[in-house]
């Protein structure tokens, strides 16, 4: 490689070679990378030394970084607004050492009408992290946009030199003005003896400081308070004064407060003052009802009537209490005490639920500290009825019946007592024993009843029993039972055919019956020769009878026994029915 250079040994020389060629000498070592093939010599670019690649300084190994100085600054503009004429606005921008070595600021430099720039001298070195603080003022000279830079020059690797922008517009000197809110003050009614206070608000609405110089109210009974005069209030500030009024007697006061200023317009402000005194309110309760009636209320369920209590005075009412008195009256709908506002009320419930058919009396005592009737009392009538059932028999008999037959007896049930009442059921039970007559539910007025009929039909010749439950609202008895009672009668139906070949005519039939295994029979009875059936209603339970049949004719002869029939009547068994032929 050959190198061709003109400069004199000891100053930093810079080669460029043509296709990655970096060469630095310094003092008469050289320190060089090599990257490409050929090399051009070129002119020293100073501020692009750090970012040439693979320069290293001597002394330096290829894996540590040189180090740098580096500048931050805190604002790339500063806008200054409106400045009034003859005035100046000053903005902080501070300048921070944010690099690897040393920064030296040599010079900011301030270009622009009115503007100024203090706060350090220069050349300003800072060590890495230090920073330092500039104070820019803009003067405004004119009305108008005025712009400027500053400029500031170092030894930054990366930005040396970094403009930063300043505008500001100059306006005319501001007028003070004065906005009051609201423009007038009513108290409204004020106890004797009492004080009412309200606020009012006051601005600086102009483009100048706003002097006020007093606030003054001509009547004693007004005061204005919150802060002491003269003060002065910057653009866009405000402030609230507090103007009190104490009344000291029954009528209507109005007064004016007047504010100064320097206002350039309205300088004296007037607000507009009103108030009444009045006398000491007092609380008042008014009862919607001095008296409350219930009517009839069935035993057993209840009725509700509302009463109402009113604020009525002109100072809020404390209702310390509530009481009731009377058998089966009952109160509710607030707890005690209460304080109601003048026109608020409360609804109490008052509720009858008897425990008998009788009248009843009661009272509600409402106590309160109402300057006229503190305690209160409201009656109370009602008149408890109840249903009541009337059944026309304890128990049904219904005797003997024969098997196979009924018999029916009636059942009247009536509404004996002070209210309607209602029949829910009428359940039977017991062998053989049916009721019928009504459907149920059925509701009956005093003193209305229905009839209901009850029949037996046995089905065995044993005595039966049986109940009839009947249910309805009767709070004393609302379950009535009824009890039935009956016989069944077993019998022996016998059927024969009349002889239809006899030369004389029958004249009457002889039934002969024996018991068990014996061969007496005795005559059972005879029956006119019109029969062919009979019904032996002398059987019991348990015993075995034989029957045969026998015609007689006129003259007395007798024919000879039918056949015999065995009927054996078992315990519990219903009627038995037999043919017995006649020979």
């Amino acid at each position: 490689m050959r190198l061709n250079s003109d400069r004199s040994l000891g100053s930093p020389q810079f080669y460029r070679f043509s296709h990655w060629l970096d060469i630095s000498i310094v003092a008469c070592c050289l320190v060089f990378v090599l990257s490409g093939y050929g090399y051009a010599a070129t002119e020293p670019e100073m501020t692009d030394l750090r970012a040439l690649s693979g320069a290293l300084p001597i002394g330096q190994s290829s894996g540590v970084a040189a180090p740098a100085a580096a500048l931050s600054i805190s604002a790339s503009s500063l806008a200054f607004g409106n400045v009034t004429v003859g005035s100046t606005a000053t903005l902080p921008i501070t300048v921070t050492s944010t690099g690897t070595a040393p920064l030296t600021i040599n010079s900011a430099a301030i270009r622009g009408l009115g503007f100024r720039a203090s706060g350090a001298a220069f050349p300003l070195t800072l060590n890495p992290q230090q920073s330092a603080t500039l104070q820019v003022r803009a003067a405004a000279l004119r009305i108008g946009a005025m712009t400027g830079t500053l400029t500031v020059r170092s030894n930054s690797s990366a930005n040396p030199t970094i403009t930063i922008s300043l505008t500001s517009t100059g306006v005319a000197r501001g007028n003070p003005q004065m906005r009051v809110s609201p423009n007038s003050l009513n108290f409204g009614k004020v106890i004797v003896g009492s004080t009412a206070t309200l606020p009012v608000t006051v601005a600086s609405t102009g483009t100048a400081p706003l002097t006020i110089s007093s606030a003054t109210i001509g009547n004693t009974e007004f005061a204005v308070s919150g802060t002491t005069f003269p003060i002065t209030l910057n653009p866009k500030q405000m402030m609230t004064l507090s103007i009190t009024f104490a009344s000291a007697e029954v009528s209507t006061i109005r007064d004016t407060l007047i504010i100064s200023s320097n206002a350039v317009r309205h300088s004296r402000t007037a607000i507009r003052l009103a108030s009444t005194g009045v006398a000491q309110p007092t609380p008042q309760l008014t009862v919607s009802a001095s008296s409350l009636s219930f009517g009839n209320v069935t035993v057993g369920s209840s009725a509700t009537l509302p009463v109402t209590l009113t604020s009525t005075g002109s100072a809020p009412l404390t209702i310390k209490s509530r009481s009731i008195h009377g058998t089966g009256f009952a109160v509710s709908g607030a707890t005690f005490p209460i304080t109601l506002n003048p026109s608020q009320a409360v609804t109490l419930h008052v509720t009858f639920a008897p425990k008998a058919a009788k009248a009843a009396t009661g009272t509600l005592m409402i106590g309160s500290n109402a300057t006229r009737h503190s305690a209160i009392a409201v009656s109370l009538i009602s008149q408890g009825v109840a249903p009541q059932l009337t059944v026309s028999a304890t128990s049904l008999s219904f005797g003997t019946v024969n098997d196979g037959s009924s018999a029916m007896l009636p059942l009247t049930l009536t509404s004996t007592g002070t209210a309607s009442l209602t029949i829910n059921s009428a359940q039977i039970s017991g062998t053989g024993f049916t009721v019928s007559g009504a459907t149920f539910p059925v509701t009956l007025i005093p003193p209305l009843g229905i009839t209901l009929q009850v029949q037996f039909s046995p089905t065995a010749g044993i005595p039966a029993l049986g109940t009839v439950t009947i249910s309805s609202t009767d709070p004393t008895n609302p379950s009535t039972v009824v009890g039935l009672s009956g016989t069944g009668q077993y019998v022996v139906n016998l059927r024969w055919d009349a002889p239809v070949d006899s030369p004389d005519p029958v004249a009457r039939y002889d039934i002969y019956r024996s018991t068990g295994n014996s061969s007496s029979y005795e005559l059972l009875n005879s029956i006119p020769n019109n029969q062919t059936t009979y019904v032996d209603t002398s059987v019991q339970p348990g015993t075995t009878y034989n029957y045969y049949v026998t015609s007689v004719d006129r003259s007395g002869a007798q024919s000879g026994p039918s056949n015999t029939v065995t009927v054996p009547i078992p315990q519990g068994l219903n009627s038995a029915s037999v043919r017995v032929p006649i020979k």
